[in-house]
């Protein structure tokens, strides 16, 4: 088992839970630093999906090949190969792809200056990713 597939759970639970974090300070503190903290998020969860993708390679086939190598966009397709694939927490993988999905349409739907508690769905997001990270540290790498 490589370093990345070995630690792609706990930098999936980290990464969600930096980002739920950080969501809810930013909710209350629009002008806070804590917007910086996404630049963690990306970084952990990227490693995440690419160790992800190695302990879940057989289930998810192609489609976690090219979703998870292209993450940004791609996170939403890997969510939809881990459901496909019955694979890690299919409970997480929703959670990633409802609040991504609804997140961005909430987002857009916000205008130039939206609400800051409108950043809230996106906590969605960050607890699937904590669930899939918790599920990959349980479930042994097949």
């Amino acid at each position: 088992m490589g370093l990345l597939e070995r630690w792609a759970g706990y930098l999936a639970i980290a990464g969600g839970a930096v980002m739920v974090l950080a969501l809810v300070i930013v909710t209350f503190d629009p002008e806070s630093p804590a917007w910086n903290a996404l630049f963690v998020v990306v970084a952990l969860l990227a490693a995440a999906v690419l160790g992800l993708y190695e302990r879940t390679k057989s289930a998810v086939g192609q489609q976690g090949v090219v979703t998870s190598l292209a993450w940004l966009v791609g996170g939403l397709g890997f969510a939809v190969a881990l459901i496909r694939g019955r694979a890690l927490s299919s409970v997480g993988a929703w959670l990633v792809l409802v609040g991504a999905v609804v997140g961005a349409v909430a987002g857009f739907a916000g205008g130039e200056n939206p609400p800051p508690a409108l950043f809230l769905v996106f906590v969605l997001f960050g607890v699937g990713w904590m669930l899939l990270g918790y599920a990959a540290t349980r479930e042994p790498a097949g």
